[in-house]
């Protein structure tokens, strides 16, 4: 058989009170240790000192591989506020088409211009875009990139007909290189 001690409440809520008490002061012990660690005298230092951020300009990378670019081209597509310049070859609008198919409605009604050039015959890209409402115009202009708000750009290095996994690609993100090219690209949509 089970037996109880009753205790009074006043007991009980004293033992509760040492308790939390005891706790709290372990808690504040271990904050208190936290001054004199190595992480807390850099995050001094820090704070001092100031960091140097990273400026958007000074960003880019360098990609490998057809579906690492890909992703990196998918994610600026549907990043897009304003507008999208894409010059490529025939084959890699094949290539991108599924993309841009499921992209144009909703760019559209963001109000996303998209101006696709393709370095190859009109009736080659008419063949190509024949079951989408993608606007593209041939164009004499032997090279692969995009373009995205006038801020971002993706240009490729190696030629199409590079293995998927030997296609190489640099991605920036600088407002001065990418105007720089579209200013070079206006008079293609004129």
């Amino acid at each position: 058989p089970i037996k109880y001690i009753a205790v009074k409440p006043a007991m009980i809520i004293e033992k509760l009170k040492n308790n939390a008490a005891r706790e709290a002061e372990e808690k504040s012990s271990i904050l208190s240790n936290l001054k004199g660690t190595k992480e807390y005298t850099e995050l001094e230092v820090l704070y001092k000192q100031g960091i140097e951020p990273v400026k958007a300009s000074e960003m880019s990378s360098s990609l490998k591989g057809r579906a690492e670019i890909y992703s990196q081209l998918k994610d600026m597509i549907e990043n897009a506020k304003e507008e999208i310049i894409l010059i490529t070859s025939a084959e890699g609008l094949r290539k991108k088409l599924s993309m841009l198919k499921q992209n144009s409605e909703r760019l559209k009604k963001k109000g996303v211009k998209v101006k696709i050039g393709v370095n190859a015959s009109e009736d080659e890209i008419k063949q190509i875009v024949k079951d989408s409402n993608l606007d593209v115009k041939s164009v004499d202009i032997n090279a692969r990139f995009c373009l995205v708000d006038g801020k971002q750009i993706m240009f490729m290095v190696t030629p199409f007909k590079q293995e998927a996994e030997q296609d190489v690609s640099i991605w920036t993100n600088s407002d001065f290189f990418a105007n720089a090219i579209k200013q070079l690209t206006e008079n293609i949509w004129r």
